[in-house]
C-alpha cells in the first residue's frame, strides 16, 4: 500500500533519532565535565561562577543600561527560575522580571543558558538598546564566545542567544562574580520557593 512504511523503515528512523539524541547527550556531558574539571583548578563552582573575592556592581556608561540575570534550579521539583533586573547609568531601576519554568529536567549549566536566552528575549521584547547583560555563569559566556558548532541541546540554546544578541542594537554579554550579581540572585531567593515566583512583579529600586 502506497505511503505505508515497513517496520524496518520505522526501526531505522527510530535508530537514527535515538543515535542523534545519544550524540547530543554525549557532547553535552563532555562540556559539563570540562566545566567541572576547570572549576577544580580554580575557585569556581559547577557553572564557572567565581566564588572568590567579593566585588561590587558598577554602573554602565552614560547612555547604556545594565541587565543582571541569574538562574535558580529546584531539581527535586523539576523547576527552575530566572531573575533579571535592569538599571541605567545613574543606577536607577528600569525594569525587572522573575520568570518560573516548570517541567525542567537539567542541571545548573542548562538553567543558566536558558536564563540568558530568556533575558535576551525580554530585552528584545522591551525594545531596549545599548544593553550590557551580566551573568555569573562563566561557562555559558565562554560557550557564547566560541565559534565552533556545539552538537547538543545547550548548543541550540547558545545559538538562540547569539541570534538574539544580534537582534538587539548594541548588546554585550559579560561575566561577573556572584557577589556583583547578587541583586538578580535575590530576586529568586527572596520568596524562598520557586512556587512563589510569578511572571513580572514590581521590584523596588535598588
Amino acid at each position: 500500500m502506497l505511503g505505508t512504511k515497513s517496520p524496518i523503515d520505522c526501526f531505522e528512523k527510530d535508530y537514527l533519532i535515538l543515535n542523534a539524541i545519544g550524540e547530543f547527550n554525549a557532547e553535552y556531558e563532555h562540556i559539563r565535565m570540562g566545566v567541572l574539571n576547570s572549576g577544580r583548578l580554580c575557585n569556581r563552582n559547577a557553572v564557572g561562577e567565581d566564588t572568590g573575592k567579593n566585588s561590587k556592581w558598577a554602573k554602565p556608561p552614560n547612555g547604556w543600561l545594565k541587565c543582571n540575570v541569574d538562574a535558580a534550579t529546584f531539581i527535586q521539583n523539576r523547576r527552575m527560575g530566572t531573575g533579571m533586573i535592569t538599571r541605567n547609568s545613574n543606577a536607577q531601576f528600569v525594569a525587572a522580571r522573575r520568570l518560573p519554568r516548570g517541567n525542567f529536567i537539567g542541571d545548573a549549566l542548562m538553567a543558566e543558558a536558558i536564563s540568558l536566552k530568556e533575558v535576551l528575549s525580554w530585552i528584545k521584547e522591551l525594545q531596549l538598546e545599548n544593553v550590557i547583560v551580566e551573568t555569573d555563569a562563566l561557562a555559558v559566556v565562554n560557550l557564547l564566545k566560541g565559534e565552533g558548532i556545539i552538537r547538543s541541546i545547550i548548543g541550540l540554546i547558545i545559538d538562540d542567544c547569539k541570534f538574539l544578541t544580534n537582534e538587539i542594537t548594541n548588546c554585550k554579554i559579560s561575566y561577573v562574580r556572584r557577589s556583583t550579581n547578587h541583586v538578580a540572585h535575590l530576586l529568586l531567593r527572596v520568596t524562598g520557593s520557586i512556587s512563589d515566583l510569578k511572571d513580572g512583579g514590581n521590584i523596588p529600586h535598588c
